[in-house]
C-alpha cells in the first residue's frame, strides 16, 4: 500500500477540493430548500433534520436561500486562486471565510437553541470552511504575507453585525 506523500498534494489543491465538496453540499441543500416534499437524505431524526433547518425562517437572507449564498462562497473560494488579477488570493479567501464565520456560528446557535434541530450537512460545510480557513492562512504565510489584526477585526466585526441584523430582522 502506497502512503500519500505530503508534498504530493498542495494546500491549494486541498482548498480547491474542499471548495468543490462544499459546493456539492450547498447544491444539495439548495435543492432541499426549494422542493415541496419533506424527508431528505440528511433527515436522521427530529433533532437532526436538514428540512427543519433549511425551510425555517432563518434559511434565507433578504429572500436569498443561505444554501445559494453557500454555493457562491464555495465557488468563489475555488476560483480565486485561478484569477490572475487577484494578487493575494489566499489572503482574500481567509478574509472571506472570517467574514462568514460569525454568521455561520450564529446559525449553529439558532439550530441548537431556537429550532431544536441540527442540519448535518450545514454543520459539515462549516467544518469545510474551518479547513479552508486554516489552509488559506498557511498559504498566505507561505507566500510571505500576513493577515493584519485590523483586517481580521474588521471582517469579524462586519460579519457579526450582519449576523445580528439578520437575526433581528427574521426572529
Amino acid at each position: 500500500m502506497r502512503i500519500l506523500n505530503r508534498d504530493a498534494v498542495t494546500r491549494s489543491e486541498v482548498i480547491t477540493g474542499l471548495a468543490v465538496l462544499g459546493f456539492f453540499f450547498m447544491s444539495y441543500l439548495t435543492w432541499v430548500h426549494f422542493r415541496t416534499t419533506t424527508s431528505s437524505l440528511c433527515d436522521l431524526a427530529p433533532n437532526f433534520s436538514c428540512d427543519t433547518v433549511n425551510k425555517s425562517v432563518f434559511s434565507t437572507v433578504l429572500g436569498i436561500p443561505l444554501a445559494i449564498l453557500g454555493q457562491a462562497y464555495f465557488l468563489l473560494v475555488g476560483l480565486l486562486p485561478h484569477i490572475k488579477e487577484v494578487k493575494k488570493p489566499y489572503q482574500a479567501i481567509a478574509l472571506l471565510t472570517l467574514l462568514n464565520a460569525p454568521f455561520a456560528l450564529s446559525l449553529s446557535a439558532i439550530e441548537l437553541f431556537y429550532l431544536g434541530s441540527v442540519c448535518v450537512f450545514c454543520e459539515f460545510s462549516k467544518v469545510l470552511m474551518l479547513g479552508i480557513l486554516a489552509l488559506s492562512v498557511e498559504e498566505t504565510n507561505a507566500h510571505g504575507h500576513r493577515l493584519k489584526l485590523s483586517q481580521v477585526a474588521g471582517v469579524l466585526a462586519a460579519g457579526t453585525a450582519g449576523a445580528a441584523a439578520n437575526f433581528f430582522l427574521t426572529a
